[in-house]
């Protein structure tokens, strides 16, 4: 009789691990534990008649969720990648070249450990999402690169962060998963209703763990301590939930008090893709008549950007904005303001003054403006010499001339 009450307890009580007595010769011994998962949970709630809707659109959203953990790690292989590539890299070596071989380059462990932590951070953020990529924001990732498994064999021109081609792949998956954060953050301040939460913004460079939903590790732990198991005499074991003890911990945990995301992604722009008279030419012909900003005008936006790294992110803006019109056009009376409203890049890090002055009629004027100076910079001057960018610009003044 001791060991039969000992065995029920143990098939209550312990792990997943302790056997399920078969023997028919034991019929009182006979029983089903379900196990304590995100699936069981959900279906437990079916049940409910109460509703919680924190609690709700997290299981809803919990496998996306669970994938805006490696943005920071994605964030710092662009950055990475933009850094060594911009400008600098032609399709062919990008397409030619493994991420293993771009990798084994860097001869100190700690880099090689550090990349190969950020590439696994991209494969396992992209498998749990890559399907909702296909119809996301406005950069539609092709369908045969969907198909592809990132990881070390990978081309590197799928990590490379580019609006078009292979690697918007990556340009897609943080630009989603940033969405994901932000708009399920911005839900639930909304439905908490809690005046001590109030919304705060941070960069997308800048993001850390800390920022995030970082639950995945807990999970499991945090539902087994908010289940009930109970004996009911005819009906065996019941399993039941604290579903608003559940609800006020996830949320006081792993949600409340979250920032929301400035998306702003480096955008990596090839060497043949620059400077191609084909290019400018569509640009031409599709906003049609171009136009020279005024001297003063050109002038103005460059004292206002005054460094180097300010300079390249609005000319990364000027880049993404002739891919679009190479291909759709548009009016060239339009306000680059609005245009920029349009691709939903209004937050983007850009000059107020180009902002203020040019419509697209002046976009390659813009352009020649702001290449200009960077490539020239980057011959004459080291990149940390700020002082000498700003000395510069003051010579380059009388050299700007109409496009």
């Amino acid at each position: 009789m001791m060991i039969n009450k000992i065995m029920i307890l143990c098939t209550i009580w312990c792990t997943s691990g302790t056997p399920v007595v078969k023997d028919s010769l034991e019929p009182h011994m006979w029983g089903y534990r379900p196990r304590i998962t995100l699936e069981h949970l959900v279906r437990y709630m079916q049940q409910q008649k109460k509703k919680f809707p924190i609690l709700e659109e997290f299981l809803k959203n919990e496998t996306v969720l669970q994938a805006t953990q490696y943005i920071p790690d994605i964030v710092r292989l662009q950055k990475l990648l933009f850094d060594e590539m911009h400008h600098r890299i032609d399709r062919k070596m990008a397409h030619k070249m493994s991420m293993r071989d771009f990798i084994v380059r860097h001869r100190t462990e700690n880099l090689l450990n550090e990349y190969q932590k950020m590439v696994a951070s991209v494969q396992r953020a992209w498998l749990l999402v890559r399907d909702k990529l296909k119809d996301h924001g406005q950069l539609k990732v092709e369908e045969e690169y969907l198909k592809e498994d990132l990881g070390l064999t990978t081309a590197l021109e799928f990590f490379i962060p580019t609006t078009t081609g292979p690697g918007a792949c990556t340009f897609s998956l943080v630009h989603y998963l940033s969405y994901i954060h932000n708009n399920f953050i911005d839900w639930c301040r909304a439905k908490s209703k809690t005046s001590a939460w109030h919304e705060h913004k941070i960069q997308l460079a800048h993001t850390h763990k800390c920022h995030l939903l970082d639950y995945q590790s807990q999970l499991t732990s945090i539902l087994l301590s908010h289940c009930h198991y109970s004996l009911r005499l005819g009906q065996g074991r019941e399993v039941s939930y604290d579903l608003p003890a559940l609800e006020k911990y996830i949320l006081d945990r792993f949600i409340h008090g979250k920032p929301t995301i400035l998306v702003d992604i480096p955008h990596v722009s090839y060497q043949e893709d620059i400077y191609t008279a084909a290019k400018f030419a569509a640009v031409r012909k599709k906003v049609a008549p171009q136009s020279a900003l005024q001297q003063r005008v050109q002038q103005d936006i460059l004292r206002e950007l005054g460094s180097p790294d300010k300079l390249r992110r609005s000319l990364d803006v000027v880049e993404i904005v002739l891919g679009f019109l190479t291909s759709g056009g548009g009016k060239p009376k339009t306000t680059l303001r609005s245009y920029l409203r349009k691709l939903k890049m209004e937050k983007r890090s850009f000059s107020k003054k180009a902002k203020e002055h040019c419509n697209l009629e002046h976009i390659l004027s813009l352009w020649q403006t702001l290449s200009g100076v960077v490539q020239s910079h980057d011959i004459i001057c080291p990149l940390h010499m700020h002082g000498g960018f700003l000395s510069y610009i003051r010579r380059h003044d009388h050299m700007t001339a109409a496009f």
